[in-house]
């Protein structure tokens, strides 16, 4: 048998290693940062050399004419359930902003707000931090920040805004991950998501302003922790059946309201405002004083769900 002729041979091997070296180049359509301390709006620090888009522009969609049909029985509305989590970010999620390193700061007072509309990854140490402002950070219409291992920091934003028309999702996952509002609030809108793995959140309060009808914005706790710091509303604002911060069975976080004694945290646990595997349960909690003044929550590892 003769052997393929060598033009052949260097034809498949050539092929070979275009698929080979092209494939994960179109696998990793991000844009990263360069993992030094800068400014976010210097295109030379990203791995592009131009500053990465907050948001995804879709194609328009053509409507079809709908059909004409008899209408609809009148159906018994169902009750909202909790949001599906979405997969967690990595490096070879699609359209992804990744800060592996360093610090990016974001200058409100030129750039404006915050507002992320595709995933972002943090991990290795990575930093941002707002300055000037009064602007205001928001995860919404999909967009999703992960931050693992690595510190988000408020800064001088006084809302950091999770969901919206559209969803928005955040994952807090590590022992050295932080996510911080130093000067102002954690809101969560309709089918918000926010889930704190481990690490540690802080914020004045969290909030549910904008808890739509059919709608279920929840802020899970699995573990870490969660410091509030105001004496109002008993850290936590809003709310009601279908929006609250949760406690999953198995939880090992833990609930530090700095400003609350242990009566108005009580008072937070039976409207639901915090809750056990979603649900009101007062008995499933342990709520402690703090040297001082605060109250500790967590949860009783008898708790069943």
């Amino acid at each position: 048998m003769k052997s393929a002729a060598p033009s052949a041979v260097f034809c498949l091997r050539f092929l070979f290693l275009t698929v080979l070296f092209t494939a994960p180049s179109l696998l990793t359509a991000q844009n990263s940062w360069k993992g030094r301390d800068g400014d976010w709006g210097v295109p030379l620090n990203w791995s592009k050399n131009s500053v990465p888009p907050l948001n995804i522009v879709p194609p328009p969609v053509k409507t079809p004419a709908k059909p004409s049909a008899p209408a609809p029985t009148a159906a018994i509305p169902a009750a909202p359930k909790p949001p599906a989590l979405p997969p967690a970010t990595t490096p070879f999620t699609p359209n992804a902003i990744i800060l592996g390193g360093g610090t990016s700061t974001w200058d409100a007072s030129t750039l404006g707000d915050f507002s992320i509309e595709v995933p972002i990854l943090m991990t290795k140490k990575a930093g941002w931090k707002q300055t000037g402002g009064p602007a205001w950070i928001f995860v919404r219409n999909g967009g999703s920040l992960t931050v693992t291992d690595a510190k988000f920091d408020g800064g001088t934003s006084a809302n950091f805004i999770v969901g919206g028309d559209q969803p928005g999702h955040v994952l807090v996952s590590g022992p050295d991950a932080v996510l911080t509002m130093p000067e102002g609030e954690i809101k969560l809108r309709r089918n918000a998501t926010f889930t704190v793995q481990s690490g540690n959140v802080s914020a004045t309060l969290v909030s549910f302003d904008d808890p739509a009808p059919d709608t279920h914005g929840v802020l899970t706790l699995a573990g870490g922790t969660l410091t509030l710091t105001t004496n109002v509303f008993g850290g936590i604002y809003g709310g009601g059946d279908h929006h609250y911060v949760n406690l999953p069975a198995g939880s090992k976080a833990v609930i530090l309201l700095t400003a609350i004694e242990p009566d108005a945290a009580y008072e937070q646990l039976e409207k639901g405002g915090i809750r056990f595997n979603h649900r009101i349960d007062l008995n499933a909690f342990k709520v402690e004083p703090l040297e001082g003044t605060g109250t500790r929550i967590t949860l009783d590892p008898a708790a069943k769900p």
